[in-house]
């Protein structure tokens, strides 16, 4: 007899903490980012600075929005069913 069978496979665990360690890793990186800007705010000064942070800015939080995709896919992940048919 054929019988469907719905569940999530074990390796969907490890991907989704997978993805949550980048996140976290990311989000470390951002709060380092931002530290370092702000180091240099007080360093630099004229127009060269104001062309740096006109493009840096910006750049730490687009690092958290990362961060916090991962997040989310991982829940995604860690959510996928998949159903298989098996002879028993």
């Amino acid at each position: 007899m054929l019988v469907s069978k719905t569940f999530v496979p074990p390796e969907a665990h490890h991907i989704a903490a997978e993805f949550r360690q980048a996140a976290s890793v990311l989000r470390q990186s951002s709060a380092s980012l931002g530290s370092i800007g702000n180091t240099l705010e007080d360093t630099w000064m004229g127009h060269s600075k104001d062309l740096f942070f006109e493009l840096f800015n910006g750049k730490p939080a687009q690092v958290r929005s990362l961060a916090d995709w991962l997040d989310s896919q991982a829940s995604v992940i860690e959510n996928i069913h998949v159903t298989i048919t098996v002879n028993e």
